[in-house]
């Protein structure tokens, strides 16, 4: 029987995606079979299966139940008493995790590559990140929206056209989003395209509602919104989140948000430009 990598893709959507669609290129390049741990909590409240079309044949998917999640997949921590280091030790050759041993390969694809596939025995992967690297065209091909979310996605993007520009605004609990993506860059940059090109529309997805307000106050018919409850702890909130990912990909441009992976994800997805705006001010 082949060795098994699992990826326990933790943090929200995009974390998940691109952590999922690095431990896939992992696991080809080592001869393993995937299998995706998939844990419903606050940080992203949706089985998977509710925001994606089933993944490939080759990649298995599990969600288990929260006690099981504790004592298996879980980072080991004082809030599950350790208890998941056990299993882990007996289960795994080597456990990787963002917190650890991870992050020390972050710049070095090839040396996590090369270490996993000297490798004998199964693996587990604890990560939101993108460390190893991931391949663009097999996350397009991986990734495919629910037929419950293609809906919504179809309700915002059957009002666009070659004019519509993506704008995404991250805030609520983004420190470096807030004040190094200030809402003014945005403003600024929009009145300028509209000067040139009169007959843009802009496809606004944030996840605060003040934001919205403000920029449909200012733009008026020029906004396409997306859906102002977008939080992480609802089902519904997480399906709206997903549709304008995509709804966002689907435009011709993104104008997004510094230290955003669903602003990165999101022209991956679409293969479009993307412009983050960024404060001269920023620290990095």
């Amino acid at each position: 029987m082949r060795d098994h990598l699992d990826i326990n893709a933790i943090g929200g959507l995009c974390n998940r995606m691109r952590a999922i669609a690095t431990a896939c290129r992992l696991a080809s390049a080592s001869n393993r079979r995937l299998r995706v741990i998939w844990h419903s909590n606050d940080e992203l409240r949706a089985p998977f299966n509710e925001l994606f079309c089933p993944l490939p044949d080759d990649i298995t998917l599990y969600e288990p139940s929260d006690v099981e999640y504790a004592l298996k997949w879980e980072m080991p921590r004082k809030k599950n008493l350790y208890a998941s280091a056990l299993y882990q030790t007996l289960a795994y050759k080597a456990v990787y995790s963002d917190t650890s041993n991870l992050i020390r390969y972050c710049g070095r694809d090839e040396a996590l590559r090369q270490e996993i596939c000297s490798m004998k025995g199964n693996i587990l992967i604890i990560s939101g990140l993108s460390i190893g690297g991931y391949d663009a065209e097999r996350m397009r091909m991986m990734f495919k929206p629910s037929q419950a979310v293609a809906r919504i996605i179809e309700s915002r993007t059957s009002r666009f056209d070659a004019h519509t520009v993506g704008v995404h605004i991250r805030r609520t609990d983004n420190v470096r989003s807030i004040e190094d993506s200030p809402l003014y860059l945005f403003v600024g940059e929009m009145e300028r395209i509209l000067r040139q090109e009169p007959l843009t529309r802009f496809f606004l997805a944030t996840d605060d509602a003040g934001v919205m307000r403000e920029l449909t106050g200012r733009f008026g018919d020029k906004i396409i919104c997306g859906d102002d409850n977008v939080s992480r702890d609802t089902l519904r909130g997480m399906m709206h989140a997903t549709a304008d990912l995509w709804a966002l990909a689907s435009t011709s441009r993104i104008l997004g948000s510094f230290y955003s992976s669903f602003t990165d994800l999101a022209a991956v997805l679409g293969d479009i430009p993307l412009r983050i705006m960024v404060s001269p001010d920023c620290r990095d």
